[in-house]
């Protein structure tokens, strides 16, 4: 064991040992595990040799022999579903309750839960006991494995991590993907070594007509063989490759080595097809051993700032605390409004829109828009129809939990005019829970948009149009002295947005506060000279920040925000501050943002938001990913010559014109006829003693006299007689 080791783990159902094995890996210290499969733990006990793996019962307390430790591991092995036998959800339901008996009783500074991806699917079902919740912050992510392992493999994995809220007070951030990583080979025993019962293949397997080579093959949902790059490793039996003797399966120790496990002799087993079920749903050792650095990151940060007495202490009232919170939580009153249950938003919908197409809506004709960072910006001209995406955006999810609930009648309410029949368009978003891709489209061919408010896509969802700039009072038409109560805003996300505010704008904000009149809510800020003012006293660019920010910050994770005229009333510092601090919030939350613009210094922060340049043309919208001199001509009719030229005569200035039409350069060249090639050596040095740039300066002379590079240095030189 390394004994350089600070955290202990344990596994309640160990399985094969992946997870012990990748937890041992990255600097933990195994205690034990419990399994109750006799063929696992004969598994789990080659590969962890000096690991102490019991014998337990499934879900019963025989585990409970196994000591405690800083963090514990475990996994629900059935699905709980009302489509599936009572059996199966019953002892789903058994495995979460002694797993919550469990991390009540010994409160392990973190959990890492392995779950079926149907738990996803099924939002009702209860995962922890309510005391879990109380205790610990609770997250999870669904992995792709070849994200983190590398292989041209198709699989997914499923993980909830707990971390004590004494611990860290935010979510448990996941591993990234190792982005930029070669695909690795895989393994591929040699065919002559191949036991011939891998080659006996189903009657079902007819090998495709096609004679395209392909790496390897699967049957389909329909009973058809196709060929393809990647390895269906969480359907094995499915999978299959061609090597120089023909059709073959997938050999266990191949199957094995995708998943991390290796110099185990996963072929030799006798029930074969358990097998294959066995590893198909095995921890990733790659996945586990990028979550397992993550919780020894944190835990290491975590005592690095807490002394040892004090750690005593925390754990010693999360344990006295148990059954006071337990208690608390039964005397609710019978008919009181129930608070929402966090089990019942933990499992919340994390999408994605990958890309917007719009068949007609408006103005806009066969526009396809993609947004792949967290931030998008959309620019045009006036009515191109930037606020018309947005508008679009905003009617396409029904809220989750606080979003807003917009509807299509709201930003296209019919007139005689428009009655906005015919208008169609399709959103294909990625569901992170599923990792799936999803295409929905929506339209108005009747009376009614369709599909119905109710079918459509949960996600929480905010707009902040221009009217979210308008000042607090000039809304306000009380003209006679206006009364309120002032509160400080004391809780943490108030203390970030003001934080904020006071970065971007550059103020000495303090604290952000509360203001309450007999009809109305207002905020406003204390500063650091102690004046307190609300919003009805703040400028238009100073109030509507504080609205953004409260936006972000308080949105839920996975949230679509919308924003109308971002740089509005903001002057241009502010404008770069506030769209880099959305970026890392948006980042930090998974949130995406989405605004319209004006402003060309948006063309400087392509690092952290796509840029989308609406242009309308007879036939269709384009769109544009860049800021070019062409668009900033279209926006402000202003061409920024960035290259000038300076010729000798009118023949010298045709060429040079022909060969900038013919390159497309145009635009973006000032040409200037100068007389003379004497006049060409003076404006040089002109140029130089006047310390103007010259790197976008080119002087042409014909080429008749001042043919040699000596001649036209001796010709500076009589015009620049010091040390230039």
């Amino acid at each position: 064991m390394n004994s350089s080791s600070k955290f202990t783990v344990v596994d309640l159902n160990s399985g094969l040992g992946g997870r012990l094995l990748a937890f041992y890996e990255s600097g933990f210290t195994v205690l034990a595990g419990a399994e109750s499969e006799g063929v696992k733990r004969e598994i789990c006990r080659s590969i962890l040799p000096n690991v102490p793996i019991v014998a337990s019962g499934e879900g019963s307390d025989d585990a409970l022999g196994i000591p405690s430790a800083d963090v514990l591991l475990a996994e629900v092995r059935q699905a709980p579903s009302f489509s599936r036998a009572k059996g199966d959800r019953g002892a789903a339901t058994n495995q979460l309750s002694f797993l919550s008996k469990v991390l009540l009783r010994d409160a392990p500074k973190a959990f890492l839960l392995q779950v079926p991806a149907m738990i996803l699917r099924n939002k009702s079902f209860q995962l922890f006991d309510s005391g879990v919740f109380q205790r610990y912050n609770i997250t999870y992510r669904v992995f792709r494995e070849a994200d983190h392992s590398g292989f041209p493999v198709s699989g997914n994995q499923t993980y909830f991590v707990g971390i004590r809220n004494d611990i860290a007070p935010d979510l448990f951030r996941f591993p990234a993907a190792i982005g930029g990583v070669a695909s690795r080979t895989p393994l591929q025993e040699s065919p002559g070594d191949v036991d011939p019962w891998y080659r006996k293949l189903p009657v079902s397997f007819k090998p495709p007509a096609s004679q395209e080579k392909n790496s390897y093959y699967y049957i389909d949902h329909k009973g058809k063989v196709v060929g393809g790059d990647q390895i269906f490793i969480n359907r094995p039996r499915d999978c299959y490759l061609k090597d120089e003797y023909g059709f073959r399966r997938l050999t266990h120790n191949e199957l094995a080595y995708l998943k991390g496990y290796q110099g185990f002799p996963f072929n030799k087993w006798t029930n074969r097809f358990k097998m294959y079920q066995m590893l198909q749903t095995a921890s990733d050792i790659y996945v586990v051993r990028a979550i397992a650095d993550c919780i020894r990151k944190l835990l290491e940060d975590s005592a690095a700032d807490l002394h040892p007495a004090d750690q005593s202490a925390l754990m010693e009232a999360q344990r006295k605390t148990q059954h006071e919170d337990a208690s608390a939580a039964r005397k609710m009153k019978v008919g009181s409004e129930r608070p929402q249950r966090q089990e019942e938003t933990l499992i919340r919908p994390r999408s994605r829109i990958r890309s917007l197409h719009i068949k007609k809506l408006k103005g806009l004709v066969n526009l396809d828009i993609s947004m792949e960072k967290n931030l998008t910006a959309i620019m045009g001209v006036n009515g191109v129809g930037k606020s018309t995406i947005l508008h679009a955006l905003a009617c396409m999810f029904s809220p989750f939990e606080r979003g807003e609930n917009h509807k299509f009648n709201f930003f296209f309410t019919p007139t005689p005019d428009a009655s906005w029949q015919g208008s169609r368009l399709t959103m294909t978003y990625f569901d992170e829970n599923t990792q799936s891709e999803v295409v929905r489209d929506y339209q108005k061919s009747t009376t009614r948009w369709s599909p119905r408010y109710t079918n459509r896509p949960k996600r929480d969802t905010f707009y902040l149009g221009v009217d979210s700039g308008l000042p607090e009072i000039e809304k306000e038409r009380q003209t006679s002295y206006i009364d309120y109560l002032t509160n400080d805003s004391d809780d943490d996300l108030s203390e970030r947005i003001i934080t904020a505010a006071s970065e971007i704008l550059n103020k000495d904000y303090q604290r952000l506060t509360s203001h309450k009149t007999k009809t109305k809510k207002l905020f406003g800020v204390h500063t650091a000279s102690d004046i307190t003012y609300s919003s009805l006293s703040m400028g238009a660019g100073e109030q509507r920040l504080i609205k953004i920010l409260t936006t972000v910050y308080h949105a839920a994770p996975y949230s679509l925000i919308l924003i109308d005229e971002i740089d509005l009333l903001l002057h241009g510092d502010a404008q770069k501050r506030l769209i880099k601090k959305l970026s890392g919030i948006a980042a930090h939350k998974n949130l995406q943002i989405v605004f319209t613009t004006h402003s060309l210094e948006i063309g400087k922060l392509t690092d952290w938001i796509d840029i989308r340049y609406l242009l309308q043309t007879k036939e269709r919208t384009l769109v544009y990913d860049r800021i070019t001199p062409d668009i900033i001509y279209d926006m402000n009719r202003e061409l920024e010559q960035p290259l000038a030229i300076y010729v000798e005569d009118d023949l010298a200035e045709a060429i040079v014109s022909h060969t900038a039409r013919k390159l497309s350069l145009s635009r973006h060249i000032k040409l200037q006829n100068i007389g003379s090639a004497q006049n060409a050596f003076t404006l040089a040095a002109g140029l130089i003693i006047e310390n103007v740039p010259v790197s976008n300066r080119l002087i042409v002379i014909d080429g008749d006299v001042y043919r040699k590079p000596e001649d036209k240095t001796k010709q500076l030189k009589k015009l620049l007689s010091g040390t230039e």
